[in-house]
This record gives C-alpha cells, sequence and structure tokens, in this order.
C-alpha cells in the first residue's frame, strides 16, 4: 500500500513538473529550474539539488537549490574543469549514472571528486546525465549532507525524467 501511495505521488510529481514545462514562456525558464529543482529537492528529501551545464572543458553550476540550513555552493563550483576529475568524467561521458551511498566506498581513482565533495560536506550524491541527441548538456545532481543516503529507483527515474524535461 506504501509502495503504491509513493508511485502514485511520483507519477503526480512527474505531470506537474512537465506539465509546468510545457507552459513556459522562454524568459520564464531558469525560473521554473529554480522551482523545480527545490520541488525535486523536497520530494526527495535532500539538502541540495542543482544543474551543472557543459561548456567546453569545464562545467558551470548554472542553477541550486538549497535546504534551509544548507549553505550554497555555487559560487565556488562555476568553471569547474572536467578533466580535473578523470573518474567522474568517464563517467558521464559513457551516459553514467554517479550514484553515491557513501564518500568511503569511492574507488582510489576517485580522489579528486572525493575531496572536493568532502570540502563541500557532501555525504551522498546522485547526478544524471542530461543529454541532447546522446551527447552530454550537463547534470542534474542531488546532494545529502546531513546523512548517508541510498538512493531509490524512483528517484532516479524521477531524476533522469527531470533531466529530459530541463534539456529540452
Amino acid at each position: 500500500d506504501k509502495t503504491l501511495r509513493v508511485r502514485a505521488r511520483l507519477e503526480d510529481f512527474i505531470t506537474e513538473i512537465s506539465t509546468q514545462f510545457i507552459n513556459l514562456a522562454p524568459q520564464e525558464i531558469d525560473n521554473g529550474i529554480q522551482q523545480a529543482l527545490e520541488k525535486i529537492g523536497n520530494f526527495a528529501g535532500v539538502d541540495r539539488s542543482y544543474v551543472f551545464l557543459l561548456r567546453n572543458s569545464h562545467a558551470d553550476n548554472t542553477h541550486e537549490w538549497c535546504a534551509p540550513g544548507i549553505s550554497s555552493a555555487k559560487a565556488s563550483r562555476q568553471r569547474v574543469s572536467i578533466e580535473s576529475f578523470p573518474w567522474w568524467k568517464s563517467r558521464l561521458r559513457r551516459l553514467r549514472i554517479v550514484q553515491i551511498t557513501r564518500l568511503a566506498d569511492l574507488p582510489p581513482s576517485s580522489q579528486p571528486i572525493k575531496g572536493l565533495l568532502q570540502a563541500h560536506g557532501v555525504k551522498s550524491l546522485l547526478a544524471v546525465p542530461m543529454t541532447l541527441n546522446k551527447d552530454l548538456m550537463g547534470l542534474v545532481g542531488l546532494e545529502s549532507l546531513r546523512k548517508e543516503k541510498t538512493w531509490s529507483k524512483d528517484i532516479i527515474s524521477l531524476l533522469k525524467i527531470v533531466a529530459d524535461i530541463f534539456i529540452n
């Protein structure tokens, strides 16, 4: 019964966001993304949700929502060199989801990204590639700073759908 209620809430949530973006004027898209990130963050029970767009060899954190009491990391996440994080770059370039439940479980090759996440207080992370015609354009991410989090299939599916909505 609980699973059905969660599934129904998820479907309602996806419908709401899809409908919102279908009706947005171009000048309202940034605000729409910001509102959607807040809804996603609250729905997923995370501390931070965001969008990064790829621009040549670097990425920019273009949109961010933070839960009350959580500091923004957006200003320090501009012009981030993709080459500095080979483990992360490899996963995203292959259009793979980056799913981190515990930073301690990351492989030794991920040390640069692990250090950056630790510096920002991240305990768990989920990042989904945003693609257009199978080209990587950016990512949508969720971070938990207060506790380690296991990412459910429903939250992963939600983030994939939202990534498609945002990029389109």
